[in-house]
């Protein structure tokens, strides 16, 4: 399969094969996406308000079927309500910050989706009450305010989101024993696979714990330009005098 990508001047990348199929795009003059078609038919249309959001698209394959989505913000630019087909609303309500309160979908005058978001002072999501089933969850961070846990009404989750060491090393348990880190913050271990670098700290090799073998090569500049996967097929990329991906073969 090969990919390759065409940019105007700007960088934008105004159409993107896939072997003999291609995706078109045009823009507007403040460079927003305007236009979608395809080698296939599809045709998506974008308008959008003053601000530069998308207040309303139009979809259709060979011209037909067309179905339109629309949209409404506040004088935040955040969304307040979009209307889909089939008679879908998604209405959001925030605080006087920009916080998201209130989130409801209905259909057909018919709530599908009823939740309600509360804040600390510190910006971060305490809970979210579902008020369709009544289930509450509550969250708690650690003193980087990291997510660490959630706890759904009286059952907490043995579940640890993210959990940070004193240089920012990432990992997935509160002992901090489930990664293995070098120099440099490079990963060199987890449960699932082992990691290589090479001296200048690009990834050359992921082993994974079933044995499957990842290799990466880079150009001069750092640019990946290969990849061979464990079934040794190799992907291989291409770039422009800027640095930016033309092409992906495999």
């Amino acid at each position: 399969m090969n990919v390759k990508l065409e940019r105007d001047p700007s960088g934008q990348v105004i159409k993107e094969w896939q072997n003999d199929h291609w995706i078109a795009s045009s823009y507007d003059e403040l460079g927003n996406r305007s236009q979608i078609t395809s080698s296939l038919g599809a045709k998506i249309d974008v308008a959008r308000n003053e601000m530069g959001n998308v207040s309303q698209i139009t979809a259709s394959r060979l011209e037909q079927d067309k179905w339109t989505a629309a949209m409404q913000y506040n004088e935040l630019g955040q969304e307040i309500e979009r209307i889909l087909p089939g008679d879908v609303i998604s209405k959001w309500q925030y605080d006087v910050t920009g916080r998201p309160t209130q989130h409801r979908v209905s259909s057909q005058n018919r709530d599908t989706r009823r939740r309600v978001y509360n804040w600390d002072v510190n910006h971060q999501l305490r809970s979210m009450v579902n008020e369709l089933t009544g289930v509450r969850v509550t969250y708690g961070y650690d003193e980087f305010s990291n997510l660490v846990w959630a706890n759904q009404d009286s059952c907490q989750f043995n579940f640890l989101y993210r959990s940070v060491d004193d240089v920012g090393n990432l990992y997935e348990t509160k002992d901090k024993k489930d990664r293995v880190y070098g120099a440099g913050s490079r990963l060199l271990e987890t449960k699932e696979a082992i990691f290589s670098y090479d001296e200048e700290g690009n990834l050359v090799q992921k082993v994974e714990k079933n044995g499957d073998t990842w290799k990466y090569e880079y150009f001069g500049n750092g640019m990946m330009s290969k990849v061979i996967r464990p079934d040794k097929t190799e992907v291989t990329f291409k770039y422009d005098s800027l640095g930016r991906r033309i092409e992906k073969s495999s």
